[in-house]
């Protein structure tokens, strides 16, 4: 760490609280004016100033990338003690998401920069939810519970949910959606 630039670290430092600089530090691209806006919006929520975010978008806008993967990945590392889910219409899209986390968290060396604290526990660590270490040591439930829309995560405690892509064509016709 000692051959990084002040500038460097101090960007590492604001991107524990700005999810704008966070992105440009994880991800590496420059955003388009619509994924500002909504970079903005999901700064207000994880400060508590809305309590629900919805995002309608044409597929290939970047919701997925941005908000299903890079804000949850920001908000587990401002947050490793609390409990999130995230639904897609699949289980196998939910656990492709999930895997696009974990691999941050585990083997990005900005994120790891940005959250030096954050260790996996490998106990679980798995495609369909993950833990990370926590002083709580009794604490059941997983960081990330990742699933389809059909599956049941009630008993997950959950702090936040994102909803990326919850139905398709195919559940969306039957009877009870």
């Amino acid at each position: 760490m000692a051959s990084l630039s002040p500038e460097i670290l101090e960007r590492a430092l604001k991107a524990r609280e700005d999810f704008p600089t966070f992105v440009s530090l994880v991800w590496k691209f420059t955003p388009l004016k619509h994924q500002l806006r909504w970079m903005r919006e999901l700064k207000r929520l994880a400060d508590g100033d809305l309590k629900e975010l919805l995002i309608i978008a044409p597929r290939g806008s970047g919701k997925s990338a941005l908000v299903g993967v890079l804000f949850l990945a920001w908000m587990i590392g401002r947050n490793p003690d609390k409990h999130y889910g995230l639904i897609s219409y699949t289980d196998k899209i939910a656990w492709r998401r999930s895997k696009a986390i974990r691999n941050i968290i585990q083997y990005d060396p900005v994120y790891r920069l940005i959250f030096p604290g954050l260790k996996p526990d490998f106990r679980n660590w798995s495609r369909e939810s993950f833990t990370l270490q926590r002083a709580d040591t009794t604490d059941l439930h997983p960081t990330l519970i990742a699933s389809g829309s059909t599956s049941a995560i009630i008993s997950a405690r959950l702090d936040g949910v994102i909803y990326d892509d919850p139905h398709d064509e195919k559940n969306s016709k039957t009877p009870t959606k």
